[in-house]
């Protein structure tokens, strides 16, 4: 599989191009570790069987949704993988990767599918707002130093996505004044991207803002200082849908997303479309595709659904078609 990376387009928005520098058209779905006991693998067959049915309905990359605690299934909440496998030390985590990750990226890898290697964490409740963010520090920058130096030669990895969806212990206080926990989640971004770079300089890194992009809190906790975090020019940012937001605020969303993504230079993309039954509807996913569409030539927007339950609650009807005309090279 090619390597890829994003555009070098100085005058817009930027977006993801294989090693010769032609646009890559991405559209995915998500595989959810701490789901698949519940639904995926029954329903789908694995991380394999995930890739291989979205394959077919017109996607070309998986969202591998990895976690290392589990609030779920028979393990429990407080259950841990890497203390499992030895602590969080580089020889503790490299065996929690070629136990419970490696095997599932190799799967997708099989299917022709790229992946974006999330790791879909969240600290433990019980924690404030400011040992969460040391927490992040102390767990997961170690788990990404782990990940850099055993994924570093891997094309099909085509992102590492470092945190999915910070947000503060106290979201109501959080969400009215901001601005410490912000500037403790930039900090911690830019010394994670930093420490990364340090073992691999290729793959293109993923960032997210405090909320995960729900109310454009990318304006609230980037603007001005992305261009921080972009030094190597390979780091996008990574916005959420949900509750509907395409279809209540389209001609908003739509503008602010066209427009952040243009006067910053940087690569916005959709890293998780809610498909949750209830949360999306018919007219957010007919909205979603409108927008890609009339925005390929210049944004080349990618765009990951979460997560699979059937193909009527996942709208395939809707976008299949077009994905398959999108991801097609």
């Amino acid at each position: 599989m090619k390597w890829l990376k994003l555009s070098e387009n100085k005058s817009g928005a930027r977006y993801f191009v294989d090693e010769d520098g032609k646009p890559i058209n991405l559209f995915g779905m998500a595989r959810c570790q701490s789901c698949a006991v519940h639904s995926e693998d029954p329903v789908f067959g694995g991380a394999g069987g995930v890739a291989a049915h979205y394959k077919a309905l017109g996607c070309n990359m998986i969202r591998l949704a990895v976690d290392v605690r589990t609030s779920s299934g028979e393990r429990g909440y407080h259950d841990d993988y890497i203390e499992e496998c030895g602590g969080y030390n580089p020889e503790g985590i490299r065996a929690f990767i070629e136990k419970y990750v490696a095997p599932e990226v190799e799967e997708i890898k099989n299917e022709g599918m790229y992946i974006l290697l999330d790791l879909h964490e969240y600290p433990p409740a019980e924690l404030d707002d400011v040992h969460i963010i040391k927490y992040a520090r102390e767990h997961y920058i170690p788990i990404w130093r782990a990940f850099a130096e055993y994924f570093k030669n891997e094309p099909a990895v085509m992102a590492y996505e470092i945190w999915n969806e910070p947000y503060p212990a106290d979201v109501a206080t959080a969400m009215k004044d901001s601005t410490e926990w912000v500037a403790g989640i930039r900090e911690f971004f830019f010394d994670a991207v930093s420490e990364i770079r340090k073992i691999d300089a290729r793959h293109v890194i993923m960032a997210s803002d405090y909320n995960a992009g729900w109310g454009m809190a990318w304006d609230i906790c980037w603007k001005d200082c992305c261009h921080r975090l972009d030094t190597a020019e390979n780091t996008c940012f990574s916005i959420h849908l949900s509750d509907k937001q395409l279809e209540k605020e389209v001609p908003q969303y739509t503008d602010w997303l066209i427009d952040t993504a243009k006067d910053n230079n940087v690569c916005l993309l959709y890293g998780e479309i809610e498909t949750e039954e209830g949360i999306s509807s018919q007219k957010e996913i007919e909205n979603l595709v409108k927008l890609i569409k009339e925005n390929e030539a210049t944004h080349h927007i990618t765009a990951v659904l979460w997560r699979p339950h059937d193909d009527k609650s996942n709208y395939t009807y809707i976008w299949s078609d077009f994905a398959k005309e999108y991801t097609k090279e």
